[in-house]
C-alpha cells in the first residue's frame, strides 16, 4: 500500500535510526560479553577448586622430592659407615629421580621447579654415587671425609628447596587471585555499559514515540479531509465518465457537431460543482475538452476523407473518381454541341526503377514535377487528374479532332525533359493514349476504356510507343491475342495438348533407334493444331514451363508403355524430348527430370534431352544443370544445328552426345554436292568429338541413301512416319 507524503515524518519518527540501531547492538553485545564474562567466571572458580586440589598434590609431590633427597644424602652416610652397600645408595637415587619427573598441576616437572644450583650439584652427586662402587670398605670413611664439603653444600641446597617450593605455591595462588579480580572487573564494567546503553536507548526511543504519535494524530486528521475530498472528486469523476460515454455515443452515431457542442455546455451546467473547489471546475472542463478534440478529430477525418475521396494526397490533383465525373459530365455536352472530346492517360516511363533505384522519395518528387508541369498545361476547359501510380489524366475538348489531337501531342512532348533526383541527372518521359469520342464511341465509358487500351498498347513490353491513338482494328488484334493466351491457359488444365512420336531409324538396320516427342494442340472446333501455330502463345501466357514438364511427364510414361517393350541386349529405344530456354534457366530443371525417371522407372539411358545452341550459349545456369543431367546418364542432343548461328568449334565445351542437323540441310529429292559436302564436314567433326549425327527431314529414299553413303546413321522424317501417338508408335515398331 503506497503512503501519502503527509505520514513520511511520522513513520520517520517511529522507524529506529542509525544511532538507535548501533545503540542496540552494542546493548545486546555488552550482554553477550557478560554472559561470556560470567561462563568464564564460573570456569575460572572451577579451576581454581582444581588448582587448590593440583597445588596440595603439587606440595606433596615436592616434599617428596625434598624426603628422596635427604634420603639419598643418609643412604651415602650410611655406606661411609658400612651399614648399607652402595647398591642401596642408587636405589635410593632411583626413587629421587621418579620423585623428579613428575609433572605438577603447572604442567612443568618437579624437577623444573627446583632451583637452578639442584639442577647444577645433582650431577655431580651422580658423579660421586657412581664412585662409590670402586671404593673398598677400608677407604669408604676417608672417601666420605674428602667429599664433606660437596655433601654439606648439598644438603644446603636441599633445605633451601623448601624455600623454592613454598615461592612457586605462593605465586600460583596469588595468579588464581589475580584472574578472578580481574573477571569480576570486567562484569563490573560490562554491567555499568549495559545499564548505561539501556537507560539512554529507552530515553530516545520514548521521546521519539512520543513525537511521531502527535505528528500521526495531526495527519489523520488532515487524512480525513483529504479522503472527504477524494469522496466528491470520486463522485464528480463517476458522474463525468456516464456524461462522456454519452457524449462519445452522439459523436459515434454521427451527430453534427453544434448539437454535441451545445448538449456539453449543457451538462457542464447541470453539474453540481462547489464553486470553492475549483479543481473540481478545472477537471470538469478538462473532460469536456477531451470530448471536444475527439469531436474535432473526427470532423478531421471526415474531411480528410471527403477529400480523399476527390483528390490524390501526391499530387493534390483530383483521382480517378473525380476525373470519370468530369468526363461523364462533359461527354453529353460535348455531343450536344458537337465539340470534339479527348481522353489523354500518360504514364511515366521506368517509374518502378525510380522507386526501386532511388526511393519513394524521390518517386513522390517525379510525380509532383509531372503534375506541376501538367498544371501549368492545363487551358480553360481541360481537367487534369491522377488516375494511378503512375499515370495521370486530361481531358481534352476542341473544335475538332485534330485540334485536340494536337493538343495531346503537345503535352505528351512537355512532359519529356532532364531533371535532379537523389542527387543525380534523370530522364523523364512518358508514354500516351489517347481516344476521341468519335461516332462510334456510345458513351463515356467507352471513351474511358479506349483510353485505357491505347496507352495499353503504348507501353506494351517489346512494342513501346511514345503516343498511340486508340485504334479499333489493333485493339480487336490484342483481343485477338488476349484470347489465344487465355485458350492456351484452359488447354493446358484441360489436357488438350497431345504428345506425338516420331521414330528416329538406324539406316543400316532399318529399326527404330529411338522417337522424338513432338506436342500438338487438339483445339475442340479446330483440329489438330502444330506447334508453329500456338508455341508463341503459350510464351506469351507463361506457361512454358508447365508444359514441358507435361511432356516430360508423358514421353516417359509413353516409354515405359511402349518402348520400354523394345529394349534388346544390344538396344536400349530412346524418346527425345526438347527442352525451351525457358525450362533451361528453372532451377529445378535437373531435380525434377530425375524425379520424373525415378517415378516412371525409366532407365537414364532411354531419354535424350534436345536443345538448341542458341538455349547454352552464356547460359552458365543451364550448362549447369545439363551436366548434373548428363552425369546421370542422360544424353543431350543438339537440336536443329544449321539453322542459325552455329559453331562447332565450342561444341567440345558443351555436355553434348548427339547432333541433330536441320530439315534445311535436306532438300526434297536429293542432296546437292554443295549440301553434301557440309554434311561430310559435320560428320567429320561430329565424329572427332564423339557425337553422333541424326538427320531430320528425310522424305525420300534418295536422300536416305547419299546420308547413309555420307556415313550417317539415324535418320527421321515423313520417308519413315509422321509423328503419331505412343500407341500407334508401339505399332508402327512392332512392324518394323
Amino acid at each position: 500500500m503506497s503512503r501519502s507524503p503527509e505520514t513520511e515524518p511520522a513513520l520517520n519518527l517511529a522507524r529506529p535510526k542509525l544511532g538507535q540501531w548501533v545503540m542496540a547492538g552494542v546493548l545486546i553485545l555488552s550482554i553477550g560479553l557478560l554472559v561470556f564474562s560470567s561462563v568464564n567466571a564460573w570456569q575460572a572458580r572451577a579451576t581454581e577448586r582444581k588448582q587448590i586440589m593440583s597445588e596440595e598434590s603439587d606440595a606433596g609431590a615436592q616434599i617428596f622430592v625434598q624426603r628422596e633427597s635427604f634420603n639419598t644424602l643418609l643412604s651415602i652416610q650410611d655406606w661411609a659407615l658400612g651399614v648399607v652397600q652402595a647398591r642401596d645408595v642408587q636405589i635410593s637415587r632411583a626413587l629421587l629421580g621418579q620423585r623428579l619427573t613428575v609433572i605438577t598441576s603447572s604442567g612443568l616437572t618437579t624437577w623444573d621447579q627446583t632451583t637452578r644450583t639442584y639442577q647444577v650439584e645433582l650431577p655431580k652427586l651422580d658423579k660421586l654415587i657412581r664412585q662409590l662402587s670402586n671404593v673398598s670398605d677400608t677407604k669408604r670413611d676417608a672417601f666420605i671425609n674428602s667429599r664433606r664439603v660437596f655433601l654439606d653444600h648439598f644438603r644446603t641446597l636441599v633445605i633451601k628447596l623448601n624455600i623454592r617450593f613454598q615461592q612457586l605455591s605462593r605465586q600460583q595462588v596469588l595468579q588464581v587471585s589475580e584472574a578472578r579480580a580481574q573477571s569480576e572487573l570486567q562484569q563490573s564494567i560490562l554491567l555499568a555499559v549495559i545499564l548505561i546503553l539501556g537507560l539512554g536507548l529507552s530515553v530516545w526511543l520514548s521521546r521519539d514515540i512520543r513525537r511521531a504519535y502527535v505528528i500521526t494524530r495531526t495527519r489523520l486528521s488532515e487524512e480525513r479531509n483529504r479522503l472527504e475530498a477524494t469522496r466528491r472528486r470520486l463522485v464528480l469523476m463517476r458522474q463525468l465518465e456516464s456524461l462522456s460515454r454519452q457524449w462519445l455515443e452522439l459523436i459515434s452515431a454521427a451527430t453534427p457537431s453544434a448539437q454535441i457542442k451545445a448538449r456539453v455546455a449543457e451538462d457542464l451546467a447541470a453539474l453540481e460543482v462547489d464553486s470553492e473547489h475549483i479543481e473540481d471546475s478545472e477537471l470538469a472542463q478538462s473532460r469536456a475538452n477531451e470530448v471536444l478534440a475527439v469531436l474535432e478529430s473526427r470532423d478531421q477525418n471526415e474531411r480528410a476523407l471527403e477529400y480523399q475521396k476527390d483528390f490524390d494526397s501526391v499530387t493534390g490533383l483530383p483521382n480517378r473518381s473525380t476525373f470519370t465525373k468530369a468526363i461523364d459530365a462533359q461527354f453529353e455536352s460535348a455531343k450536344s454541341s458537337g465539340l470534339s472530346l479527348g481522353v489523354l492517360i500518360l504514364d511515366i516511363d521506368r517509374f518502378r526503377d525510380v522507386n526501386s533505384s532511388l526511393g519513394y522519395a524521390a518517386g513522390d518528387d517525379v510525380l509532383n514535377l509531372v503534375a506541376s508541369r501538367l498544371s501549368k498545361a492545363m487551358l480553360h476547359g481541360e481537367s487534369l487528374a491522377r488516375l494511378s501510380a503512375d499515370e495521370f489524366g486530361v481531358l481534352l475538348q476542341g473544335e475538332d479532332e485534330k485540334q485536340v489531337l494536337n493538343r495531346a501531342t503537345q503535352i505528351a512532348n512537355q512532359l519529356s525533359f532532364t531533371t535532379e533526383l537523389a542527387g543525380q541527372e534523370a530522364r523523364i518521359s512518358v508514354c500516351a493514349g489517347l481516344s476521341l469520342n468519335g461516332s462510334d464511341v456510345a458513351n463515356a465509358a467507352e471513351l474511358s476504356r479506349s483510353a485505357a487500351m491505347a496507352i495499353y498498347l503504348a507501353k506494351a513490353p517489346g512494342d513501346r510507343e511514345g503516343f498511340v491513338l486508340y485504334d479499333p482494328n489493333r485493339h480487336q488484334s490484342m483481343m485477338n491475342v488476349w484470347h489465344e493466351e487465355i485458350a492456351v491457359r484452359n488447354a493446358l488444365r484441360s489436357g488438350e495438348f497431345k504428345v506425338y512420336y516420331q521414330p528416329v531409324v538406324d539406316l543400316q538396320t532399318g529399326q527404330a533407334v529411338g522417337a522424338e516427342a513432338l506436342v500438338r494442340w487438339e483445339r475442340p472446333g479446330v483440329g489438330l493444331v502444330m506447334p508453329g501455330n500456338f508455341l508463341s502463345s503459350v510464351q506469351r501466357a507463361g506457361v512454358t514451363v508447365e508444359l514441358g514438364w507435361q511432356i516430360i511427364e508423358e514421353s516417359l510414361m509413353a516409354w515405359s508403355s511402349t518402348l520400354s517393350g523394345f529394349v534388346t541386349k544390344d538396344l536400349v529405344p530412346y524418346v527425345s524430348v526438347n527442352l525451351d530456354l525457358v525450362q533451361l534457366q528453372d532451377p529445378n530443371l535437373a531435380n525434377f527430370v530425375i524425379s520424373a525417371l525415378q517415378r516412371n522407372k525409366v532407365p537414364a539411358a532411354a531419354l535424350v534431352l534436345e536443345v538448341t545452341e542458341h538455349a547454352m550459349v552464356n547460359q552458365p545456369n543451364a550448362l549447369e544443370q545439363l551436366r548434373v543431367l548428363r552425369e546421370q546418364g542422360i544424353r543431350i542432343a543438339l537440336d536443329d544445328f544449321g539453322s542459325g548461328y552455329s559453331n562447332l568449334g565450342q561444341a567440345h565445351q558443351l555436355p553434348l552426345d548427339l547432333l541433330k542437323i536441320d530439315r534445311s540441310f535436306l532438300p526434297d529429292a536429293a542432296l546437292s554436292d554443295r549440301s553434301a559436302s557440309l554434311i561430310s564436314d559435320i560428320k567429320q567433326i561430329a565424329d572427332s568429338l564423339g557425337l553422333t549425327v541424326v538427320a531430320e527431314g528425310v522424305e525420300t529414299q534418295e536422300v536416305a541413301d547419299s546420308l547413309a553413303a555420307l556415313g550417317v546413321k539415324c535418320v527421321q522424317g515423313f520417308l519413315f512416319s509422321k509423328a503419331v501417338p505412343a500407341e500407334q508408335l508401339g505399332e508402327w515398331m512392332a512392324v518394323r
